[in-house]
């Protein structure tokens, strides 16, 4: 798999965690990527998560719009990831960075998950950024994790917007009270 974008098992397992009791089509989809049952390869080409985030989001969340369809998905992953042994650390330091500090590690945070995401800051005010993230085929996935991350870290009165979508970059205003 060396060059091409790769998701990492335990990114993997944080989802398969966040989805049981799977549905038919997230189980099929985890079969189709060579998940069986609760083992896990170090990595998996991008468009095998890509199929069980676009499973999920038909069988859980099809009566959504697409962008909080994705946004679920992505909430649900957070909660999954948070269950893994890497996740529970990442999750735990959150609550010691805050909100915006947690927002400048997001390119070390996004690079547990796969080989190719990297996030740049903005800051606008202390409670008001900008965040680009350089590969979101799914701008909502990314959105959830956002949100469920600041969250996680203490934001109150939170709101993700995402401003615009061009070439499978998202840039995205964060803001908190």
């Amino acid at each position: 798999m060396s060059g091409e974008k790769v998701v990492f098992g335990q990114s993997m397992e944080g989802l398969y965690r966040a989805l049981t009791p799977l549905t038919p089509q997230e189980r099929a989809a985890f079969l189709k990527a060579g998940v069986k049952g609760e083992k896990f390869d170090a990595a998996y080409p991008v468009q095998s998560h890509l199929d069980i985030l676009d499973a999920c989001a038909a069988s859980r969340f099809a009566h959504l719009p697409e962008l909080e369809r994705y946004s679920e998905v992505g909430r649900l992953y957070v909660r999954g990831f948070e269950k893994t042994l890497i996740g529970s650390a990442l999750m735990a330091m959150l609550k010691i960075l805050g909100p915006r500090r947690t927002l400048e590690r997001l390119t070390r945070n996004l690079r547990t998950a796969n080989n190719f995401s990297e996030g740049k800051l903005t800051s606008l005010s202390p409670n008001h950024h900008q965040v680009h993230v350089n590969y979101t085929v799914r701008p909502g996935f990314y959105r959830g994790i956002l949100e469920s991350g600041c969250t996680h870290a203490g934001a109150k009165g939170l709101t993700v917007t995402v401003l615009e979508t061009k070439d499978f970059a998202t840039t995205y205003e964060v803001k908190w009270t």
